[in-house]
């Protein structure tokens, strides 16, 4: 089923085939591959954590400090934290937590040969 849709890089409109298509053309995709891949070598090289906000798959607990201690009831007895932003599918894909706290950004060391 084909619809009309905005191009997520460029702003035209274009007819999508798919409900998941936002890119209207080889050169935009090409485009926005380029500046995610620059975005994301950039935070690697800064020691920047991805900002929880923008987490479009997944879920917020991959990063949270809580996750691994049993700091929250999720954790510890899959009861959904009260005022927590989450879909559910299989699982909960939470998106927001009063109980997130960001994980330590992991540093990379490298043997010594001694």
């Amino acid at each position: 089923m084909s619809r009309i849709a905005t191009c997520s890089v460029c702003g035209k409109e274009f007819i999508a085939k798919h409900h998941m298509n936002t890119i209207c053309s080889k050169e935009c995709k090409q485009i926005r591959n380029s500046e995610h891949y620059a975005n994301r070598k950039k935070r690697i090289e800064n020691n920047i954590p991805v900002d929880p906000k923008y987490l479009k798959k997944g879920t917020l607990c991959w990063s949270c400090q809580n996750a691994t201690n049993s700091g929250c009831s999720w954790s510890r007895s899959l009861t959904p934290v009260e005022g927590w932003v989450a879909t559910k599918s299989y699982s909960y894909s939470v998106k927001s937590c009063p109980e997130y706290i960001q994980d330590e950004p992991v540093k990379r060391v490298e043997e010594c040969d001694e």
